[in-house]
């Protein structure tokens, strides 16, 4: 059957594009391209031109899975999408979900530098205007704000009741953090394929920035557009070279936009620990 029997369905800048580059590597997962949104936009108009929302379509993505043990869509709208669970589980009803959730204070400070990659004006940092962004954050989708995107409790629950809960693997983004190979062997014996070697500093989808906005503009372009042959993988590799020499790393959030956040999803946290049964005091901090 040509379709998916495992799904990544976030949360967004949750470590979702270093765990599609793992897995995709694996001897026994086919992949198809990250973020199709198919469950979240299915039969309904595509808010993006490179969404997927024809059933036909997705199923020719995976035209070429058949010798594989892992069918794997990694898409990060479904987590907070209304529709996502419901359409998942009527058309892949046996499928595997796994969830990576971030600190949404972390999250959404993260969410505010990928913002800046193409809006310079951000680039120009204050608290203010952090703070700013996140209670004023619109997008064309209305449930993938900023805000929205950082309430995890009521669709953690919407998962764990619709696909049951020993099918659903919930990990922490902290725990990637700490202990890259640890968390990815709770994948590789969740989805009951071998373990693979991880290394230390894979990074992928990282927000860097110059107050040039010639030279920030120029590397932030997206160089996955490019063919994948050799010259053209050779060419990607130098840019993301220099890409780390040029440019530099965001600021750590300071205190005073942490409270203010922070106290907007604390009862969310909260719910969110009774619900997984562990300690979120990180969150909270």
């Amino acid at each position: 059957m040509n379709l998916p029997n495992v799904i990544f369905v976030g949360a967004e800048k949750a470590g979702s594009t270093l765990f599609y580059n793992i897995l995709r590597k694996h001897k026994d997962v086919f992949a198809i391209q990250k973020e199709t949104e198919f469950f979240s936009f299915i039969n309904k108009k595509k808010p993006r031109e490179y969404y997927f929302n024809n059933i036909k379509q997705y199923r020719d993505l995976f035209k070429d899975s058949d010798n594989f043990k892992i069918k794997l869509d990694v898409s990060t709208t479904y987590l907070c999408s209304p529709n996502a669970a419901k359409n998942i589980k009527n058309i892949c009803p046996k499928a595997k979900i796994i969830i990576c959730l971030r600190n949404p204070t972390e999250r959404a400070y993260s969410r505010y530098w990928m913002s800046a990659k193409n809006n310079h004006e951000l680039v120009k940092y204050t608290p203010e205007k952090f703070i700013k962004y996140f209670f004023e954050h619109e997008t064309d989708i209305s449930w993938s704000n900023v805000r929205e995107r950082g309430f995890y409790y009521k669709n953690v629950k919407k998962f764990f009741r619709t696909f049951k809960r020993e099918n659903v693997l919930v990990l922490l983004y902290d725990d990637l953090k700490i202990d890259s190979q640890k968390f990815f062997n709770n994948v590789f014996s969740f989805l009951k394929i071998d373990k693979t070697l991880i290394a230390n500093k894979e990074v992928y989808a990282d927000s860097l920035y110059s107050e040039n906005r010639i030279l920030h503009k120029l590397f932030n372009l997206y160089s996955n557009i490019l063919p994948k042959n050799f010259f053209f993988n050779v060419l990607r590799k130098i840019y993301k070279y220099l890409r780390k020499l040029i440019l530099k790393k965001y600021p750590k959030i300071s205190s005073f936009e942490k409270k203010k956040i922070i106290n907007y999803y604390m009862d969310d946290i909260v719910k969110l620990e009774k619900l997984l049964k562990v300690d979120l005091g990180k969150w909270k901090k």
